[in-house]
Order: structure tokens, then sequence, then C-alpha cells
């Protein structure tokens, strides 16, 4: 119950501080996942612009801005991506790069910070 009020308060904070960001045309968001669904990430480019990915099976969450070092939270409920990451392929996204492969998926952003995410194995610098 904990963790599915924190994602909420999470979301919200999210919600608000893009509401109350200025419009940027080329501000979106969207949604993958790794081809075994297993990390399911979440994004929002712009002003408050974040990359959230959900290890299912590890029921946890690292986020990060665009400049910052990644926080992990409890994860909410398992969701699906709107497209799938292969394996072998990076994806760029404001400012942020992913790249998925057999053994997990790394993410950065442009201060340098980012995560590594697999079933079996997970760090942040």
């Amino acid at each position: 119950m904990r963790t599915i009020i924190r994602r909420a308060a999470l979301t919200a904070v999210t919600l608000t501080a893009a509401l109350a960001a200025p419009a940027a045309a080329d501000a979106y968001s969207g949604s993958f996942q790794t081809p075994t669904g297993n990390i399911v990430c979440q994004y929002a480019t712009g002003y408050s612009g974040y990359m959230a990915c959900d290890v299912n099976s590890a029921r946890v969450t690292y986020q990060m801005s665009r400049r910052g070092y990644p926080r992990v939270y409890g994860m909410g409920p398992a969701l699906r991506g709107d497209w799938t990451l292969r394996y072998g392929r990076k994806v760029t996204v404001g400012s942020f790069s992913c790249t998925s492969r057999y053994d997990g998926l790394t993410c950065r952003n442009r201060g340098g910070h980012g995560f590594f995410v697999a079933v079996q194995a997970r760090y942040r610098w």
C-alpha cells in the first residue's frame, strides 16, 4: 500500500511540475519496454523531463531527471510500454539515452549520471 501511495505521489509531483512548467514545442512523453517486458520505462522531455524504468522482477523503479543522480523507489503496478526497444538498439529522447542489450538496460542523462538495470543486477552512478 505504501508503494502505491509513494508512486501516486511521485506521479502527482511529476504532473504538477509538468503543468507548471512553460510549454515547450519539443516536449513529449511516452514509454517503451525491453523485449522480455521485464523492464518498462516511461519518459518525458522538456523543462521537467525524466526517465523512470520499472524492473518488474525486482519491484523497483529507477528514476532520474535531465541532469540529476538516479533515485530508487518501490514500484507500483506493472505497466506495458508503448513500443519495444530491441536488443542491440539505442534510443535517445530529450536529455536521455538508453541502450538495450541481452544482459540489461543502460540509461544515461546529459549530466553524466545513469543506471543499469537487469534481472540479476542493478546499479547507478
